[in-house]
């Protein structure tokens, strides 16, 4: 996916997920998004956040274009609650977009010791390295509320924030985590444990890979262990 048009609030994905069925189709669910997105004013700022929500949570996780079909994001929605959902929802994103992980890998670069980041002057330097102008802005425009709305920053000044948290996940999070890396970031079955991408990592404290790769060897997957590598076999 090229460009992260909209920002997103994870409830509004969290009650997506919950109203979808599958073997409805998709338009169905056009109407209802709006009530869910009551916030926002405007017909076709709703239907550009729908586009990018939809793009993320439901198209990219199955086949069909018009039906939906059963997906794991569908399987945890109805399992679990928000709070749980949230690092997971904030993972898919930075997985699809290449633009967000490459502005998450700079950004320990151009934040000062207090975890401020200047945006204006960190939007301009991520054009001169990444360019696409438009795209950048875009993006960046909308990654910056995504942070705030995933209680991952916070608006300190019009033209700065603080970037304030990072997710800590236990061993049911941490295998959701896991299985999406593997089916979305990857699209293989083998995840080398050791070089996990650090644009993604960067955004959780605490992720027990290993303890999580015992407790579901077996189940969820193969846990190969050896001197020189690490890795899962998915299921």
């Amino acid at each position: 996916m090229i460009g992260f048009d909209r920002p997103l609030r994870p409830s509004w994905i969290y009650k997506t997920l919950n109203i979808i069925r599958p073997g409805t189709l998709i338009s169905e669910y056009y109407t209802p998004f709006e009530d869910i997105t009551r916030e926002l004013t405007g017909r076709e700022g709703k239907r550009k956040v729908r586009t990018v929500l939809f793009r993320s949570f439901i198209y990219s996780v199955q086949r069909d274009t018009k039906m939906v079909e059963n997906s794991p994001f569908i399987k945890w929605a109805q399992r679990f609650d928000l709070n749980t959902l949230i690092p997971i929802f904030f993972a898919k994103l930075l997985m699809d977009y290449d633009v967000l992980r490459f502005a998450s890998s700079k950004i320990a670069a151009y934040a000062d010791n207090s975890s401020l980041l200047n945006t204006n002057h960190f939007m301009n330097k991520v054009i001169q390295e990444y360019g696409d102008r438009d795209v950048v802005h875009r993006s960046l425009r909308s990654f910056f509320k995504t942070l705030e709305y995933f209680n991952l920053a916070r608006k300190v000044t019009p033209t700065e924030i603080e970037i304030s948290g990072r997710y800590s996940l236990n061993k049911e999070q941490a295998k959701m985590f896991l299985q999406l890396y593997s089916i979305c970031y990857l699209k293989s079955k083998m995840v080398d444990l050791n070089h996990l991408e650090s644009s993604i990592m960067m955004y959780f404290r605490e992720l027990p890979v290993q303890s999580t790769a015992r407790e579901f060897h077996g189940i969820s997957w193969e846990y190969i262990r050896e001197p020189s590598r690490e890795i899962l076999l998915m299921k």
